[in-house]
């Protein structure tokens, strides 16, 4: 996804660039598009996402604030009047930067799936440094020498998608019930409005 180069700054385009600065359209393949697929099926939108913003914190608090949203996750799964399914729910992590993310966060999503640094590095988004930490390239170096610098945009938020019951928790809170995540990473901190900005 990427916040378009504007004078109000608010304009998305649903997917992303490619480095000659060309528009490029979500696969059908990803998370988001079955979704969308096994909802329109059902003849229904999906009912609940719920955005959690984050900076610096650890995955502790992530736990936390998880179980107070999955515990009313589970009350409206197990209420047979609601008819809930695990495509109604969503929950989307915005991150409002890489550079100030934890280790110790970097390593319990990347066991859960959905953080993926060498995929970003693939794309030229990333870089590792003389010490082998992983850096977001500065936005211009993300794109070709020839594109215009009206045609760059401001930031970019990257998207990382699971379903999964796993959220290293001791309780099992989900009762081995899948929920749809999705991690966002923004390229360069943005503040946290404009995280609200991302998810709306």
């Amino acid at each position: 996804m990427v916040l378009t180069n504007t004078t109000l700054n608010k304009k998305i385009r649903p997917a992303g660039y490619r480095s000659d600065a060309k528009f490029r359209q979500i696969k059908g393949t990803c998370l988001l598009s079955k979704i969308r697929t096994r909802c329109r099926v059902r003849n229904q939108n999906p009912r609940m996402t719920v955005c959690i913003t984050m900076y610096n914190e650890d995955e502790k608090e992530l736990k936390q604030t998880l179980e107070g949203v999955l515990h009313n996750y589970n009350c409206l799964k197990l209420d047979p009047t609601t008819n809930f399914s695990k495509d109604d729910f969503t929950i989307v992590l915005v991150c409002d930067g890489y550079d100030k993310i934890t280790e110790s966060f970097k390593e319990f999503a990347r066991a859960r799936h959905f953080l993926d640094e060498q995929s970003l590095v693939d794309r030229g988004f990333m870089f590792k440094d003389r010490d082998g930490k992983f850096r977001m390239k500065p936005i211009r170096d993300c794109f070709d020498d020839d594109v215009a610098e009206d045609d760059i945009p401001q930031n970019m938020c990257h998207v990382f998608q699971v379903s999964t019951w796993d959220f290293g928790m001791e309780s099992d809170i989900l009762k081995a019930r899948r929920i749809n995540f999705m991690f966002a990473i923004k390229h360069r901190n943005d503040g946290k409005i404009n995280s609200h900005k991302w998810f709306f």
